[in-house]
C-alpha cells in the first residue's frame, strides 16, 4: 500500500479494482448499498500550492458564482440568498454528470474568512459536504479542498461505487486549472461579501 498526495491509502486489488482507504479521524457520510446495508462513503482531499496571497485565493474559490469557470463540471451557480456570505446562506448549482445534467442547494456551515469555508448540500441529486482551507505557504499559499459525498437515486446504484475516482480525477484537473488562472491573472484581493 502506498501513501498518495490525495490525503488517503490507495492500493490497486488483483481483480482490477482500487480500494481506498479513508485517513485516520476521517468521518463518513451514510450511504445505503443495493442490497439494504449501510455503506460509508469516503472522503476525498487535494491539495496544492498557489503562488497568490491567501486572501486572493479564498476570495476567488469561495465566491461560489466562479465555479463555472475553474470546475469542469459545474455549469451554473447562483445565490437564492441575498446578503453577505455567512452560515446559513444558500445557493445553488448545476453541474454535468455522465451527460446528465444534476442540481444542488448547498448551504454555508463554515465561514472564516480567509483561512476556511465550508458547505453542505440540503436538497437536490447529490449529498455532499466539501471544504477549503487556505493558508500561506512561501510566499504564496496551500489550498486543500475536500469533501465526501454521494449521489441519490437510480444513478447513484451506478455512479457511486466509482464516484471517489471520478471526483477525485475531476478535482486534479480542476485545481490545476484553478492554479494555471490564479498565477497568470490580475485578479485582485476580492472582498468577503
Amino acid at each position: 500500500m502506498r501513501a498518495a498526495r490525495i490525503g488517503v491509502d490507495i492500493k490497486r486489488r488483483s481483480d482490477g479494482y482500487v480500494r481506498f482507504a479513508l485517513a485516520p479521524g476521517t468521518r463518513c457520510l451514510p450511504g445505503r448499498s443495493h442490497r439494504g446495508g449501510v455503506i460509508a462513503v469516503p472522503k476525498a482531499e487535494l491539495s496544492t500550492h498557489i503562488d497568490r496571497s491567501p486572501e486572493d485565493v479564498f476570495g476567488y474559490v469561495t465566491e461560489f458564482t466562479n465555479n463555472p469557470k475553474w470546475r469542469t463540471n459545474v455549469i451554473d451557480t447562483w445565490w437564492i440568498d441575498e446578503g453577505p456570505t455567512r452560515p446559513g446562506r444558500r445557493g445553488g448549482q448545476a453541474a454535468r454528470i455522465l451527460g446528465r445534467r444534476m442540481e444542488v442547494t448547498a448551504e454555508i456551515v463554515e465561514w472564516d474568512p480567509p483561512r476556511a469555508a465550508s458547505w453542505k448540500t440540503v436538497q437536490g441529486s447529490a449529498t455532499l459536504v466539501a471544504y477549503c482551507r487556505v493558508g500561506p505557504e512561501d510566499g504564496g499559499c496551500r489550498l486543500t479542498y475536500g469533501g465526501e459525498g454521494k449521489v441519490n437515486g437510480l444513478l447513484g446504484l451506478l455512479l457511486n461505487p466509482i464516484i471517489k475516482s471520478v471526483m477525485l480525477r475531476g478535482a486534479r484537473s480542476d485545481l490545476a486549472r484553478l492554479k494555471a488562472a490564479l498565477e497568470n491573472s490580475a485578479i485582485s484581493s476580492m472582498t468577503f461579501r
